[in-house]
């Protein structure tokens, strides 16, 4: 959830005004503002659809690299001479787009689904609350900070940390995520109690697959041949 609010797409949606200020465009303060939101709203509708399609840890892959380009766009952008800017605000405008994107379409769902598909049942209430207030309050630390961070690195530099953040959502995707597409909860809750038991009993586990059962004596007892008994 962490990688959810830093990863970029929050930010552009929360200070898209900010984000937005130096592109060419003939709208107030207010109006810019509502740019990208409402370009997320649009977005989101038809994304429905591509978590069930595609695997989440795909998606999660893709969805960090397209968001590290668009943060990149915004920080080339930023790190400009102020007098080429005033050309250029298209690129800004397509970066908050290219941002965007991947953080309503594909980080938003899957992150709400592994929520929901990974806590224990007799806790899941509980966890969706945890799970909302660490948002919030990563929320609260983004926007308690940015002052201070636009001010010491701009926001060319801002956009650099959260191009680094995406990264390690792919290489969190990749190394630390279960693929639970396709998966019920009850298979998800078998498998990663598979996981812990086998973790947590190594030795005894094969000790005990070394161990003949009962039947498997019974079986070799029925199996001898007469002779080898005398």
């Amino acid at each position: 959830m962490v990688l959810f609010v830093w990863g970029g797409g929050q930010t552009v949606v929360l200070i898209t005004a900010i984000v937005l200020d130096p592109a060419d465009l003939s709208l107030d303060s207010y109006q810019r503002a509502l740019v990208v939101p409402v370009f997320a709203l649009l977005l989101s509708v038809p994304s429905i659809p591509l978590v069930e399609r595609f695997g989440r840890l795909t998606l999660l892959r893709v969805a960090g690299a397209v968001s590290t380009a668009g943060c990149g766009i915004i920080a080339a952008f930023y790190f400009l001479p102020s007098g080429e800017r005033a050309h250029l605000g298209w690129m800004v405008m397509l970066g908050a787009v290219v941002v965007v994107l991947p953080y309503v379409c594909i980080v938003g769902p899957i992150s709400f689904s592994y929520a929901n598909e990974l806590l224990p049942n007799k806790t899941r209430a509980l966890g969706a609350n945890m799970v909302i207030m660490s948002i919030n309050f990563s929320t609260f630390i983004l926007l308690k900070v940015y002052p201070d961070l636009q001010a010491a690195v701009g926001l060319g530099g801002a956009f650099v940390l959260h191009a680094g953040v995406s990264v390690v959502q792919i290489l969190f995707a990749i190394f630390c995520l279960p693929e639970t597409r396709g998966m019920t909860l009850e298979q998800i809750q078998h498998l990663f109690k598979g996981v812990e038991s086998r973790a947590a009993l190594p030795v005894y586990a094969e000790e005990e697959a070394a161990v003949p059962t009962e039947d498997e004596n019974e079986e070799q007892g029925a199996a001898t041949p007469v002779a080898a008994i005398n």
